[in-house]
């Protein structure tokens, strides 16, 4: 047990370095682009990004998930198999793709040729940075994954800080800095993990291929599911409500997101530990419910301390124009603590290889969450979004956590659970009002709670870190 807790924490920290830089080069950026595009050219511009979320599934057909869950227990022999034929049949996938993705956005969407060729080009770019980072993991480097990351964020950050001195930020300019920025990491991919020593011919096992495609195309559901329930608010919103209001609810998303995007970190981690205690370890039950606690009180302590910072944060990095969105961060961090939940329960079933299984919960989920949307956006407004992503992501952790027992014997603490999400109820209640007095007074509430509720954990971190420390209590 301690030595998977050592690799997970070690894992997490590595993953961790990938993964804050491009959230702090976000957040860096932030005001460049809510300071330089309006409320509606952002509403666009965080359409397109979110339009990305389902097309790179599809695009990809997830093979990039079962690259990385069949290299973890591939022989050298194998891996060369799955390398070759995997990167052969996503070309071909690409090649299917041009024409119809090209087609859609110029003939249906109505956007001009130049636009398009340009939106074309982030998802393609997209797409291999995705599949070569996920075959990075898979062949065992961590450490080379996240700098593939660093590298993105570095030059991405680095081409949005000089077209805004230079006064031309627009959608269009930021898109080709994204480009830019993935060509030179998917290089650095290619030869930092010796990628391109696997890739020894043209070739397709299609025994290989099946493989792969058993294991990922059930996540294709899951995928665009998950992005319905996520993401796909900003469609309806831009609909029904328009851009410039999509544009405020994009950066309501921004803070509470910052959470989601440290839980990830953990999740990369643990997605690759829960795998391998899958494949050679007898006493998983324990582990997992273990984990699940450990994980559950952890991050609601985050959530807690991050609660009680976002005025401030709020007030730091979003320009006046866009005030509004502060009410909608408080129901939006619970939306994302469930996010959070659900994809814990996503990395047991990818250990377990039941991909098939995900697609359900997520399914019902998404089909929520738009008729929620649906029916009552036009009387609620932004509300209706956010309820929406509350309720659709807390029935698909509900429906996991109860399915997933079939499989495994997790042990649940009711009282833990429960207490946990009175505190944050009550913190995000009182976020709304504003008041620095009591935001302070909320920091303080949220140090003492995670002081008794993650004593353990938080001086089992330090003492990996070096840091001596004694448990008084």
């Amino acid at each position: 047990m301690k030595n998977r807790t050592t690799i997970l924490i070690k894992n997490t920290f590595i993953l961790g370095l990938g993964q804050f830089l491009p959230k702090i080069v976000a957040l860096i950026t932030l005001p460049i682009l809510t300071l330089a595009l309006t409320t509606s050219e952002y509403g666009i511009y965080d359409l397109i990004l979110t339009a990305e979320g389902i097309a790179l599934p599809l695009m990809t057909l997830q093979v990039q998930q079962a690259i990385f869950r069949k290299l973890l227990q591939a022989s050298k022999e194998k891996t060369d198999i799955i390398i070759n034929s995997a990167c052969t049949f996503l070309a071909i996938l690409f090649a299917i793709w041009c024409p119809i993705i090209i087609g859609i956005l110029f003939y249906v969407v109505k956007i001009s040729f130049s636009t398009t060729l340009i939106i074309f080009f982030v998802y393609i770019c997209a797409s291999i940075y995705d599949v070569l980072g996920q075959t990075v993991r898979g062949l065992g480097y961590n450490f080379k994954y996240s700098i593939g990351i660093v590298i993105y964020a570095s030059l991405n950050m680095i081409g949005l800080v000089v077209v805004y001195y230079l006064h031309q930020v627009s959608i269009i300019n930021v898109f080709i800095c994204s480009i830019i920025s993935y060509i030179c990491s998917c290089g650095y991919y290619l030869f930092a993990g010796k990628i391109y020593k696997h890739i020894q011919k043209i070739k397709i096992d299609k025994d290989i291929i099946k493989e792969l495609l058993l294991y990922a195309l059930p996540i294709i559901p899951s995928s665009v599911s998950l992005w319905i329930v996520n993401l796909s608010d900003r469609f309806f919103i831009t609909i029904f409500l328009g851009t410039s209001l999509n544009g405020i609810y994009s950066v309501a998303n921004k803070i509470p997101n910052l959470c989601a995007s440290v839980y990830s970190v953990f999740n990369l981690a643990w997605t690759e530990t829960a795998a391998r205690v899958m494949d050679k370890d007898s006493d998983a039950n324990e582990y997992y419910s273990t984990m699940f606690d450990v994980m559950f009180r952890f991050l609601s302590g985050a959530m807690l301390l991050l609660i009680s910072f976002s005025p401030l944060l709020f007030r730091i990095l979003i320009n006046e124009q866009f005030d509004d969105a502060f009410q909608q961060m408080p129901l939006l961090f619970i939306g994302v603590f469930f996010n959070c939940i659900v994809s814990f329960y996503g990395g047991i079933y990818v250990a377990m290889q039941q991909t098939r299984q995900v697609g359900i919960s997520a399914i019902v989920g998404a089909l929520l969450n738009a008729i929620i949307n649906v029916v009552f956006i036009r009387h609620l407004g932004l509300y209706a979004a956010s309820l929406s992503t509350i309720i659709s992501f807390a029935i698909i952790a509900l429906y996991r956590g109860c399915e997933i027992r079939k499989y495994i014997a997790i042990k649940y603490n009711i009282v833990t659970i429960a207490l946990c999400l009175f505190s944050l109820t009550i913190f995000c209640v009182l976020c709304s009002r504003r008041n620095t007095v009591l935001n302070f007074s909320m920091f303080v509430v949220a140090l003492i709670w995670n002081t008794i509720f993650n004593r353990k954990i938080i001086f089992s971190i330090m003492r990996k870190l070096g840091i001596k420390v004694r448990l008084l209590y």
